[in-house]
């Protein structure tokens, strides 16, 4: 697999939002009904800017394009992990996640934990994650299902 991992830049902040737009549209729309995809995918370009620049972002390379990107806040929290839909199934997001989980290593942080979709739970549940509990959230007006997850690091 050819890929690199580098930091999120504030020039890349478009084509994360069009890659998260598109993986929510195209890979999440199999679990989530088309008003729960709406609601989902309607971001505040300005709060995703601070939210990356006060966390570790990391995006992923793959044949010369953003495959994906994921961030962890200081607290262990993985609140983003994402991958674009032609770049699904050939190892980036674990790639990824290992890579995010080494920066909280590195930072003495011994737990990784996130809110999962149901469309993203299997892989979380694969890479060694425990279900905490399923919950419902409500994101602008949408009922969802998500699971809490966590993972000892250290």
């Amino acid at each position: 697999m050819n890929i690199s991992i580098r930091a999120f830049r504030a020039s890349d902040l478009d084509a994360v939002i069009a890659l998260f737009e598109g993986a929510v549209r195209q890979i999440a729309s199999r679990d989530y009904s088309a008003e729960q995809i709406d609601a989902w995918v309607q971001i505040d370009r300005e709060d995703w800017q601070q939210k990356f620049q006060q966390s570790e972002c990391w995006l992923v390379i793959r044949h010369g394009e953003i495959a994906g990107f994921g961030n962890v806040e200081s607290d262990g929290h993985l609140d983003m992990l994402f991958i674009h839909p032609e770049h699904q199934r050939c190892g980036v997001a674990t790639a990824l996640l290992k890579w995010l989980e080494l920066q909280l290593v590195k930072m003495d942080i011994p737990v990784i934990f996130t809110e999962a979709s149901i469309t993203a739970k299997p892989f979380f549940t694969r890479q060694g994650f425990q279900l905490i509990e399923a919950q419902q959230v409500s994101v602008r007006g949408q009922s969802f299902i998500n699971y809490k997850l966590h993972k000892v690091l250290m």
